[in-house]
């Protein structure tokens, strides 16, 4: 059975022009592509878009439930206070998905630049 293995390497030498300070592999000869760079940041707009794909499809599954079965209406109507339309029907379930992409993809963006100009550059 192989084991997930997380490596933290500190290379350093002239021979190098990057240092990797982090590495994840699962198997000793394959490296997943989670790779941090020393100067490199996040690209923002694709955490942002990720981000907005979770959210909204988050919101359409607890919509769906709501509707179908009736749990989690409480928490469905706590966020149809910020997401406009959002609620307990099909209109309602396709209204919070856009809205909560649209959120997701902007909050998201915001973040991972922010994250950006304060640790990957500063």
């Amino acid at each position: 059975m192989e084991q997930l293995v997380i490596q933290i390497n500190a290379k350093s030498g002239l021979t190098e022009p990057r240092r990797s300070f982090l590495e994840i592999n699962i198997l000793s000869n394959s490296v997943l592509p989670i790779s941090f760079e020393e100067g490199r940041g996040f690209d923002a707009n694709t955490v942002g878009l990720g981000l907005g794909i979770f959210w909204g499809s988050l919101l359409m599954f607890l919509g769906v439930i709501a509707m179908v079965t009736g749990l989690g209406a409480g928490l469905v109507e706590a966020l149809s206070h910020i997401h406009v339309g959002y609620g307990p029907t099909v209109f309602g379930v396709f209204m919070g998905g856009i809205s909560g992409m649209v959120y997701g993809f902007i909050f998201g963006a915001i973040i991972f630049r922010a994250y950006n100009v304060i640790f990957a550059r500063g």
